[in-house]
């Protein structure tokens, strides 16, 4: 098989018990050689100092590159570009570019009303390589009964891709076959961008169920099947975690996927059993960015 290729995401701690957690996980995890680690940026351009000082913060622990993200809700054109460029001084030299969620306040600033628009005022402006998101089973508010969610998605991802985006980084998704469609698709429709799945560690089977319900994603029933039962027992929902993780990388490696991008929740150990288990190295670092297999 190819080359794996990592990258990590991390969100801003709200205690230092936590922010100490969150440097020593990326310490961990930064032993797998990633391509990047990223760090998500407050709903509605909220939380900007927490998201600059966890950049620091993993910047201190790793050797890997940091991306940060930014989205467009929230702030003025002014403001987003100064936050870019307040990156920039930082090292920082990629963002995931996102538009963000939707206000509930309907007279809240929105920057640039879609995404792609946001990637194509980015790459005027400054260097960044610029990641952006895709949803393989559909973004929420495009979604439904008879509504092709993934088409649409298709259709916004080449917009982006035609306004200078680098990379997709795909929501989560437990349905494997959803995001080859989707990858497959996005291919047929002239995207030549990487399309990296998002990969994201079991730590609890009901807050999933909570957050997939939130993001529109599909937890499979034959992946219910296997947590049944077992939702109170921590060390049972770990064992299974990490056989069901590990399952579907392997999969998706068979499939011709070399790169995935971890939710980590700023915890690493789940994430090292789970590629420990798909047979991959995990005790050093590997130059240039990549871990073999």
């Amino acid at each position: 098989m190819t080359e794996l290729k990592l990258s990590f995401e991390y969100f801003p701690a709200r205690t230092e018990k936590a922010a100490a957690t969150l440097r020593r996980s990326a310490a961990q995890l930064d032993a797998l050689g990633p391509r990047f680690a990223s760090v998500t940026y407050g709903a509605l351009g909220s939380d900007t100092e927490a998201s600059l000082h966890t950049i620091k913060d993993v910047q201190s622990v790793t050797a890997s590159p940091v991306a940060a993200h930014l989205t467009c809700s929230g702030a003025t054109r002014e403001e987003i570009h100064a936050t870019a460029e307040r990156f920039w001084e930082m090292g920082v030299r990629a963002l995931v570019a996102l538009r963000g969620d939707a206000a509930e306040d309907k007279d809240a600033i929105r920057a640039y009303d879609h995404a792609s628009g946001f990637v194509a005022a980015l790459k005027q402006r400054h260097g960044f390589e610029v990641n952006v998101a895709a949803f393989p089973e559909g973004h929420p508010e495009t979604s439904g009964p008879g509504i092709d969610g993934q088409g649409r998605d298709i259709e916004n991802l080449k917009r982006k891709a035609d306004a200078g985006a680098d990379r997709a980084l795909c929501q989560f998704c437990f349905d494997d076959d959803a995001f080859l469609r989707y990858r497959d698709r996005a291919a047929g429709a002239g995207i030549g961008l990487e399309v990296v799945p998002g990969f994201l560690p079991i730590l609890n089977f009901r807050r999933l169920e909570d957050f997939a319900g939130k993001c529109g994603g599909t937890l499979p029933q034959a992946l219910r099947d296997r947590f049944a039962g077992h939702e109170d027992d921590a060390e049972a929902t770990r064992r299974i975690a990490v056989e069901v993780g590990a399952e579907q990388i392997e999969r998706l490696r068979a499939a011709g996927v070399d790169g995935f991008h971890v939710f980590t929740l700023n915890k690493a150990g789940l994430t090292l059993d789970i590629f420990r288990a798909a047979g991959i190295e995990t005790d050093s670092r590997k130059p240039g960015g990549r871990i073999a297999a």
